[in-house]
């Protein structure tokens, strides 16, 4: 078990990922048995086309389960639009096992950015 209030060692670090609707993207994962836990401050999401449902979800999967985690996914953004889609304040964490994913509506593309701390 990980000890989140005092822990040993904290790396931060960044992930980016092209997302092409309907089609889930791994974003983030943390492997299994990796003694670490993944703090997840923030998630910012590039428009770069609109298609039909220029919409974006994002969920946390183990075990091949997802389950959605609350983004502003109702938005409706516009071509070029850089949108904060995950505030400091609201960290997500993965667990061993778990892995970020996120989704665009059909025909629309984003640049996801992911900024996470590797807490030991």
């Amino acid at each position: 078990m990980i000890n989140i209030k005092y822990p040993s060692t904290i790396t931060g670090h960044t992930a980016q990922a092209s997302l092409t609707g309907p089609s889930m993207v791994d974003v983030v994962s943390n492997p299994l048995s990796s003694g670490k836990v993944y703090r997840i401050y923030n998630i910012r999401a590039l428009c770069t086309n609109t298609g039909t449902d220029p919409t974006i979800k994002a969920y946390i999967e183990e075990n091949s389960v997802s389950r959605a985690i609350d983004i502003d996914d109702s938005y409706v953004h516009n071509l070029n639009e850089s949108r904060l889609l995950l505030l400091t304040k609201d960290y997500v964490y993965l667990e061993e096992g778990q892995k970020l994913r996120m989704q665009s509506g059909q025909g629309s593309s984003f640049n996801v950015f992911c900024t996470y701390d590797i807490v030991q």
